[in-house]
């Protein structure tokens, strides 16, 4: 006799198959000529079958979503890695993940053969901290202090010390060599150009280094603002509209006119569709060059992006659409895909990508490898520390989601994503023991008093210290800076 589960396996496709991931029953009765098996049968409360005349083989229990995830992403020794991020692409921007705007076909077709996470977070909401942390493993309050990233075992380090050829091309220059992002790479350009030739400049340096093994990280600062009119996104305009953001929203803005809302939306789309094409052109590169078939790919962002469903326009708060993000990992040697419910942050990265790769870590960090934890994944820390406005830390745990407000007010919320995914009723004066125990176990990760432990990593200094002049310029430029 065997045991029938009640819900089958995440389905696996083969790459190219079908435009969507989700959970189906494969299972098939047995039959049997046996009157009693059939009696057996009738009378289970599960369901239960006789093996057949002709031998059938026994089903195994059904695997967790993480079971499911590490079979998917296999120790690949020496795989090549590639990390590709766009700058405030939020994860339903995407169709991917339910986008019903033709915005991202070329990250959709990509999808199709790749891992795709529908609970992936970042850290922080912020491209500085966001990176700090994906690139050591550790919160930012522990490695990024004074707009600098003073923790130097990175996850560039740890490949350069293990034989790869380590390169980053980024278009964003809160990435410079002067906050220390460079640490680990033999090749660092924080530039400030067209965004194609960060394409050109990627292509060109894997060329040259295909024969051996490469980490290589590209970033494109698309599809952050300012928003701007593209020709090829044309058809995502309404063309009647006539009013101050025609061509474009600057870099920063602000309204409650919901025809407003609705365009600074609509030129978002466009800057997405932008970012999509510029990854059509880096896939088929990497195709070209043959990395496709030897290189773990990740596809991700460092943060979202709010259009006032909290408020505010932009990113640096930790209310959903500012911190789930997509991810998106193509595997070489899997020929399934598969989307899963596993809880990840970009925390994770550090520890995964090196256990992908068949590289030793030791070190004690604050993200997971999720190819060998046994439990899945339950909770997350939020830190946004470096915005001009708003501090706030946060603890997801479970369905409950505490936000401590650090700056402008000390202040504390609890939401409840199960039945309040758009986090628009405040339950901390309901449920006060689950707001103190998250708040307890917040101090507890963070090593202090959330807010105080914050402040004093970013206590007294300015974000322009040990900036260059030109680099000052660039930020002011770009809005990150005022005068």
């Amino acid at each position: 006799m065997l045991l029938l589960p009640a819900s089958g396996p995440w389905r696996t496709l083969r790459r190219g198959q079908g435009s969507h991931f989700q959970r189906m029953n494969e299972l098939e009765m047995i039959r049997s000529d046996s009157k009693s098996c059939l009696l057996l049968l009738a009378l289970s409360l599960t369901w239960l079958g006789c093996q057949k005349n002709d031998g059938a083989e026994e089903h195994t229990a059904e695997r967790s979503p993480l079971q499911e995830l590490q079979a998917s992403l296999p120790v690949q020794q020496d795989a090549n890695v590639i990390v590709v991020s766009f700058d405030a692409l939020r994860a339903d921007a995407l169709g991917l993940y339910g986008y019903p705007r033709p915005t991202s076909p070329a990250i959709d077709a990509f999808g199709q053969a790749s891992i795709v996470f529908d609970k992936a977070y970042t850290v922080a909401p912020v491209t500085p901290t966001s990176f700090a942390s994906a690139f050591t493993g550790l919160l930012p309050t522990r490695v990024f202090h004074a707009w600098d990233l003073v923790y130097r075992d990175t996850l560039a380090q740890r490949f350069a010390d293990a034989g790869y050829q380590t390169a980053a091309f980024l278009n964003n220059i809160q990435l410079t060599e002067e906050r220390h992002f460079d640490t680990g790479f033999a090749v660092y350009e924080a530039l400030n150009v067209a965004e194609e030739a960060v394409v050109e400049k990627s292509l060109a340096w894997l060329r040259e280094n295909r024969g051996g093994k490469v980490f290589a990280w590209i970033h494109f600062i698309s599809p952050h603002s300012p928003y701007d009119r593209r020709e090829m996104a044309s058809h995502l305009y309404d063309e009647s509209y006539a009013g101050e953001f025609v061509d474009t929203t600057g870099h920063k803005f602000e309204t409650d006119d919901p025809r407003e809302i609705a365009r600074i939306r609509e030129l978002y789309d466009g800057e997405v569709l932008y970012a999509d094409s510029l990854f059509d052109q880096l896939i088929a590169g990497l195709n070209e060059l043959g990395f496709l078939d030897n290189s773990v790919i990740v596809v991700t962002a460092d943060h979202g992006e709010e259009f006032k469903e909290h408020g505010g326009f932009q990113h640096d708060r930790l209310t959903e659409e500012h911190v789930r993000v997509p991810l998106i990992i193509r595997h070489p040697a899997v020929e399934t895909a598969l989307r899963t419910p596993v809880l990840v942050s970009n925390l994770d990265f550090f520890p995964t990508l090196l256990s992908l790769a068949g590289i030793e870590h030791d070190v004690l960090l604050d993200g997971r490898d999720l190819l060998h934890i046994s439990q899945d994944p339950d909770w997350l820390v939020g830190v946004s520390m470096t915005g001009g406005k708003h501090r706030w830390l946060s603890k997801l745990k479970g369905r409950y989601k505490l936000i401590q407000t650090c700056m402008p007010e000390t202040a504390q919320r609890l939401f409840d994503l199960v039945d309040d995914p758009g986090e628009s009723r405040d339950l901390s004066q309901e449920l006060p023991s689950v707001t103190r125990e998250l708040y307890r176990d917040l101090g507890n990760v963070l090593g202090g008093e959330p807010c105080a432990v914050m402040r004093a990593a970013v206590r007294g200094v300015d974000p322009t210290v040990g900036l260059s002049a030109e680099n000052i310029e660039i930020l002011k430029s770009l809005g990150y800076l005022g005068d």
